[in-house]
């Protein structure tokens, strides 16, 4: 129930964290990282970085779908240079002001680079993590939370049903932690996974 709650409080903080994260460093952090370097600079690092973090923070913020949270995010960003653009072919004025694009376009550049390169990076680590150990064993026990009575099955059933009986029956002389890991994960209680170890020495 705890893990269900944080996973969706995660879900509720994502749009409101990425957004206020990512102004925090183009209001607070961007112009102290740029001081001292003129206005072409600046126009390019602050959409590239403010651009990036969006991608890298949907990211870690999301409990689950990761890269493709980073991924609409890193869509939905590339929509306000796109507007952006529309507005300055078409004349439209804010406030009374027509609007131009500044230092030759380097910063609609500069944010799509930024995005391009959040996507490269949580793609390398979303392909890291669906291959490391900690990714399948999170993909079992949730396999094994889906599965109804699991209470009123022998252990050998609850192997079975969560796809982990040749695997058991494999590490039980050779990896008694695995093994007890995998039991701990059918809801086998610990005086019977004491009792099924020791027989099996």
């Amino acid at each position: 129930m705890n893990r269900n709650l944080i996973r969706w409080f995660r879900w509720l903080i994502l749009i409101p964290a990425t957004i206020g994260l990512t102004l925090l460093y183009a209001i607070y952090v961007n112009p102290v990282l740029t001081q001292g370097f003129g206005k072409n600079i600046e126009h390019a690092l602050n959409p590239f970085i403010s651009f990036a973090l969006v991608v890298l923070i949907a990211y870690l913020i999301a409990p689950s779908y990761k890269f493709k949270t980073s991924l609409i995010f890193g869509c939905l960003s590339l929509l306000l240079p796109f507007v952006g653009i529309i507005i300055v072919l078409t004349g439209i004025k804010i406030g009374g002001e027509e609007q131009y694009v500044l230092d030759g376009g380097i910063g609609l550049f500069a944010t799509l680079l930024g995005v391009v390169s959040g996507l490269l990076i949580t793609w390398k680590l979303s392909s890291k993590n669906n291959n490391s150990p900690n990714s399948k064993d999170e993909a079992i026990i949730k396999r094994i939370e889906n599965i109804d009575g699991l209470g009123g099955m022998t252990v050998n059933e609850r192997l079975y049903l969560a796809g982990l009986y040749d695997e058991f029956f494999s590490v039980i002389k050779t990896d008694k932690a695995r093994a007890r890991k995998i039991l701990t994960w059918i809801k086998v209680d610990e005086p019977s996974i004491d009792n099924i170890l020791k027989n099996q020495t």
